[in-house]
This record gives structure tokens, C-alpha cells and sequence, in this order.
């Protein structure tokens, strides 16, 4: 199985390929850490505990998640042609060495990414995580 994880140097070499690089950007940061800073294109989909129980029950959308019109039409139109990263404020100290999508916990108190990336991997995106805490990038 490919890894799930992506470095902040891919990331750089994503960004730089191109004016409009085939690559959505999700935030899954609390809101205001968010609009304090962010990685450039970055989507905000800060996700209530409510909100991301359904997800994980299926009965809620990904595109559901997201706040802004106009970012949730641009992640509808591009999600299965473009490929998606998901960073937070965590290090996935959750994952395990084999980056198996079975590793990841499954409650969704635990973590908003790892219930995002299985949900998305699940519907067939091609979704990775950004490894080591957002800010190294």
C-alpha cells in the first residue's frame, strides 16, 4: 500500500509546480487557527464533535463539512480529479509505521484528520496527510 503520508518538501514541489497545482488542500485546525495563519490554498474544515460523529456514522458528506460556498464547490468539482492533504496541529503520532488506514482510530473524539482521511479514502479520493505537525512546512 502507498504511504499516506506526504512531507512538507513534496508539499513545497506541489505548490511550485504550477499557477494551479492538482491539489486540495484541507485544514483540519479549529477555525480561528485557521484564519490566524494557514498553508497557502488551504480549505477550512473545522468540524464540530456532532458533526464529525455523523461523518463517521456516513451520514454526513465531506463537502457537508465545509463552510464556504465557494470551497465547497471548488472541493465538489475537484476531489476526484485532484489530489487531497489533510494537516492539523497533531504529528499523527497515531499512525503506525505501515500507514495502514486500519491504524487510524476510529472514535471520533480522538481526532478530526484520521476520521477525514479514511471517510475520503473510503470514497475513493486519492487523500494524504501532511506528516509532522503543520507549521514545518
Amino acid at each position: 500500500m502507498e504511504g499516506l503520508a506526504r512531507s512538507a518538501a513534496w508539499l513545497c514541489a506541489e505548490l511550485d509546480s504550477s499557477a494551479d497545482p492538482r491539489l486540495l488542500i484541507l485544514d483540519c485546525r479549529p477555525r480561528n487557527s485557521y484564519e490566524a495563519c494557514r498553508v497557502q490554498r488551504a480549505i477550512s474544515v473545522a468540524i464540530p464533535t456532532l458533526l464529525l460523529r455523523r461523518l463517521h456514522r456516513g451520514q454526513l458528506s465531506v463537502p457537508a463539512l465545509i463552510c464556504s460556498t465557494k470551497d465547497r464547490e471548488c472541493f465538489t468539482q475537484r476531489c476526484t480529479s485532484h489530489t487531497i492533504l489533510l494537516y492539523d496541529d497533531g504529528g499523527q503520532s497515531w499512525v503506525g509505521e505501515e500507514e495502514d488506514l486500519s491504524r487510524l482510530p476510529s472514535s471520533p473524539e480522538e481526532h478530526v484528520l484520521p476520521i477525514l482521511l479514511k471517510t475520503l479514502k473510503q470514497d475513493g479520493c486519492n487523500a494524504y496527510y501532511l506528516k509532522g505537525k503543520w507549521h514545518i512546512f
